[in-house]
């Protein structure tokens, strides 16, 4: 991917596409603590993240090849509920979305105006299909 120009900031990037096999993928748990510094006080914020990690050295398991962050500002055991929900839908085939539960809106939505990406063939067929239509998203996000 290359970086933005910030002349013409508003012109979208290149998107480089790349799949990795599941059975490679490890999942870990991350906090991120950001500090903003006012001018009375030190504010700090800690956010929780789920990543997997694809790649990683026999050597130093710290090092790995590439990553995806698939939960964002959560606490451990809220990252871990979500670890086994993906894992149990990516090896035992079960729910998508579990019963109740709606998906929300995304940035593709007419609220940001973001064009759809462009997946190549080979990532669609992974996936399992093409991605649901607008009208198919609206009904699971409206219930």
């Amino acid at each position: 991917m290359r970086l933005p120009n910030l002349l013409k900031f508003w012109a979208p990037l290149r998107i480089d596409y790349r799949s990795y096999s599941w059975e490679q993928a490890k999942a870990r748990s991350y906090q991120v603590t950001s500090r903003t510094v006012g001018t009375s006080a030190i504010t700090s914020t800690t956010a929780g993240k789920l990543c997997l990690l694809w790649g990683d050295s026999p050597q130093d398991p710290a090092q790995f090849k590439d990553w995806a962050a698939v939960g964002n500002n959560a606490e451990d055991e809220d990252l871990l509920q979500l670890w086994e929900h993906v894992r149990r839908y990516m090896e035992e085939g079960g729910p998508a979305i579990h019963a109740g539960d709606s998906l929300r809106n995304g940035v593709y939505d007419s609220k940001w105006n973001a064009p759809r990406p462009d997946f190549p063939s080979d990532v669609i067929a992974a996936a399992g299909g093409a991605p649901l239509s607008d009208t198919e998203i609206h009904a699971l996000t409206r219930g």
